[in-house]
């Protein structure tokens, strides 16, 4: 096995002082990822609606994309989302693939680019034998679990040595520099968590930044006309929180407001973040009632067109695809329908694609959808 070396540097950055232009995905092919294997979305639009039954793969293929985009990053493969798993693993391949690999491949702005990873285990070691890791004031010895190679476009990473400790030991793998700076790849899972996360605060923070509050805060008046605005403020205990401002000087913190008003500023924070890239969202329709659709397709048509962000969603509603038809009833090349099935001959997934024309008799097909 490769030998790491003990201290790994800094991953290098891309270029600084150009801001990322917008990265989409043309087409996209997962080889080996969870459950899939083969399936195959030779179209993928602007904004892109995935279908199918429970157990048809559409959170993974959701998983899929957010990896291949992000794919240059350093931890991606351990992020907790993709997981599904509350901790940290030793081997993020052996979880996320049956056969030891993981392997992607598709076209991003034209371009086609291929991704693949898996562990080299590290052979058993004597005890207190291995790579270092910071422990209260003294050292404590760790063993190294392995090192995790990531092959992008047929080339292995060359760059330093990264360590990853794992509840194990350490897991090495060479940093991977992107070409150019890349824009940000933004997951929103299904769960209905009744406060936002700081990190979803910090998106909040950017767009007031840039002067979006206002437009922000209108949209969320389709789940909750009293608002009049939205405002970052410090609890008793120091912690910020986003409060919903009523009439009459009135506040309210967003959870307060309900799942489906959370869930409509994540998604609208998220549509932020993501400029430029791609937001994958995981059953868009939760906690929103079917009469607010129409008008919040309407908005992140609008929101996805300013901020050039290419749009992926689960849905299992027929409401949700009537909605997002009738937007793009105009445009409907910006559009694509993927709906996930199971073969009959082997048990695969499969993808069959509906977009411009086809989409119109598509409506009146059962597309899977609950």
């Amino acid at each position: 096995m490769t030998e790491p070396p003990e201290a790994a540097p800094e991953e290098p950055t891309a270029l600084a002082g150009h801001p990322p232009g917008p990265t989409h995905l043309d087409r996209f092919q997962v080889i080996n990822y969870r459950g899939l294997d083969g399936l195959e979305l030779s179209h993928l639009a602007p904004v892109n609606l995935i279908t199918g039954r429970n157990s048809a793969g559409k959170t993974s293929l959701l998983e899929a994309l957010g990896l291949f985009h992000g794919r240059y990053h350093a931890n991606v493969l351990w992020n907790a989302h993709l997981l599904r798993l509350p901790s940290a693993v030793a081997d993020p391949v052996a979880t996320l693939s049956d056969v030891g690999q993981v392997a992607l491949t598709g076209a991003e702005n034209g371009s086609g680019r291929t991704f693949s990873a898996h562990m080299e285990r590290a052979a058993p070691q004597p005890e207190g034998h291995g790579g270092r890791a910071s422990g209260g004031s003294e050292q404590l010895h760790m063993p190294v679990v392995g090192i995790l190679h990531r092959v992008l476009d047929g080339e292995e990473a060359t760059g330093g040595w990264q360590s990853q400790a794992t509840p194990e030991g350490h897991v090495f793998q060479r940093a991977i520099a992107p070409p150019h700076a890349r824009p940000n790849t933004v997951f929103l899972n299904a769960t209905r968590e009744m406060s936002l996360m700081d990190e979803e605060l910090g998106w909040f923070s950017d767009l007031v930044r840039q002067g979006h509050r206002t437009e922000i805060a209108r949209v969320t008046t389709l789940v909750a006309p009293e608002v009049r605005d939205l405002q970052l403020l410090i609890g008793p205990s120091s912690n910020p929180y986003l409060s919903a401002m009523l009439d009459r000087g009135r506040d309210r913190p967003v959870q307060v407001m309900g799942a489906g008003f959370v869930r409509l500023c994540r998604l609208l924070f998220g549509c932020f973040a993501a400029r430029g890239g791609i937001l994958l969202v995981d059953e868009i329709e939760n906690g929103l009632h079917h009469s607010v659709l129409p008008k919040l397709w309407r908005h992140l048509r609008i929101l996805c067109e300013e901020w050039s962000v290419q749009l992926f969603v689960t849905t299992h509603s027929a409401e949700c695809l009537d909605a997002a038809m009738e937007t793009f009833g105009d445009t409907l090349g910006d559009l694509a329908v993927h709906s996930l099935y199971r073969r009959a001959t082997n048990g695969t997934i499969g993808a069959a694609t509906y977009t411009g024309d086809a989409l119109t008799g598509a409506q009146s097909l059962d597309l899977e959808l609950r």
